[in-house]
């Protein structure tokens, strides 16, 4: 590459710049590593079909900057070449990422259409098992080695161990949502127009659900399709109302969930068509594993959310930890009194308007009243004003009376 290397910073920087000159500086990057080796890498796209190729490395750039003619794809370090694979039997094998809320811990979910299925790993380079925490076997018990969980309590009360870290419990049992659960599912390919269902969420009940002919039969996009389709249905929208759908791999079936939680919420199907209860591995009612919703139950403790770390060493009594609510915590505690949604400034807000509404209606009825006082004046008016006219009218003629009978007097007196 011709490049002076005065320092290794300048000589980075140098890197680069000859990348640029290339063309190629905003796909590929110089940097160094840990232990100030020279590091290329490719800014854009990832997976195996990325990769990087060094040819035509005289010996000078070897001795200064390490180079030598090789190409690395994106998944060297883990030893593959794809980023699909097929078993012996050639069905897809599908990857997703789940995250437990409840342990606040990530794994890699490797599965088939099939739920007999049985995947297995061997050959596992280190990077595998250290960066994906994949092992050989078929990932159970037998063939995994479990860590132990901390253990202790906070405030007196037991604590929920995740690995190192220590987590104060709410000291209640929050409230759940009704779901429905049954048994493995079918081939989802054969699904059909034919196959339908009715869905009941919190009471309400939907019309005939179908997903039609299935072209991506992976579980996670059905259990997706499932999703749009219940909570895209009129009756369920009209009655506000939805849910969650997920595939669960213990059972190897869909899961609906309800999205409301308390003893009123509840999933339900009924009026399975054509072959909807074996394609699905549903069946009318919650299903074998399902459950209706539950209500709260208990207070919740005040060291509610603390977390503790509890780091490396030997295993036992560790001492204990005290907290106190200081003056900031009891600030955040009357202002959430303030603004909460029943606080005092929300209570307020409402009585105001309450005060508000009561003056409309009070104008509302006033108006009413003076357009009721206006008609009536009006009518009196009228009715006076024909009075006046018929009194005006008998003037006249009681004037015209006097005329005549003046004018006769007048004629008798000179005869």
């Amino acid at each position: 590459m011709g490049l002076k290397t005065e320092a290794i910073e300048g000589t980075v920087q140098e890197v680069q710049a000859a990348l640029d000159a290339a063309g190629i500086g905003n796909r590929v990057t110089a940097s160094l590593d840990g232990s100030n080796q020279l590091v290329l890498t490719r800014s854009s796209l990832t997976g195996a079909a990325t990769e990087i190729a060094i040819s035509n490395v005289d010996a000078t750039t070897t001795a200064q900057l390490g180079l030598t003619n090789t190409t690395v794809n994106g998944l060297d370090g883990f030893a593959l070449s794809t980023t699909n694979y097929t078993g012996k039997d050639a069905k897809i094998v599908s990857i997703a990422y789940a995250y437990d809320v409840t342990t606040q811990l990530g794994r890699l979910v490797f599965s088939t259409d099939d739920n007999a299925d049985l995947i297995e790993f061997d050959n596992v380079s280190t990077n595998a098992a250290n960066k994906l925490g994949i092992f050989i076997g078929d990932g159970t018990v037998t063939t995994a080695v479990d860590g132990t969980d901390v253990v202790g309590k906070i405030n007196g009360i037991d604590a929920l161990g995740s690995g190192q870290l220590l987590r104060a419990v709410s000291g209640n049992v929050l409230a759940k949502p009704g779901f429905y659960l049954n048994t493995a599912i079918g081939s989802l390919s054969g699904s059909t127009t034919n196959d339908t269902f009715k869905v009941t969420v919190d009471g309400i009940t939907s019309s005939a659900i179908t997903l039609g002919t299935i072209t991506n039969t992976n579980t996670a996009a059905v259990a997706a399709s499932l999703e749009l389709a219940i909570n895209n249905n009129p009756a369920l929208q009209a009655g506000g109302v939805g849910v969650t759908v997920d595939f669960d791999i213990v059972t190897g079936g869909f899961g609906i969930i309800s999205k409301t939680t308390g003893l009123t919420s509840s999933v339900a199907l009924s009026d399975l068509t054509g072959s909807a209860g074996t394609i699905f591995g549903f069946t009318a009612g919650v299903g074998l594993n399902g459950a209706a919703g539950t209500a709260a139950q208990g207070k919740p403790d005040v060291s509610a959310g603390i977390r503790v770390r509890v780091k490396g060493g030997a295993t036992g009594a560790r001492g204990s930890v005290s907290f106190v609510r200081g003056i900031a915590d009891q600030l955040d505690t009357l202002l959430d009194g303030f603004l909460d949604s029943n606080g005092l400034l929300s209570n307020k807000t409402a009585a105001l308007n309450r005060v508000l509404e009561g003056i409309d209606e009070d104008r509302a009825a006033l108006e009413v009243r003076l357009e009721l006082s206006e008609e009536r004046l009006r009518k009196s008016f009228l009715a006076n004003d024909l009075i006046v006219a018929n009194l005006n009218t008998t003037s006249d003629f009681l004037t015209s009376q006097l005329t005549l009978l003046e004018n006769f007097m007048i004629r008798n007196r000179r005869r």
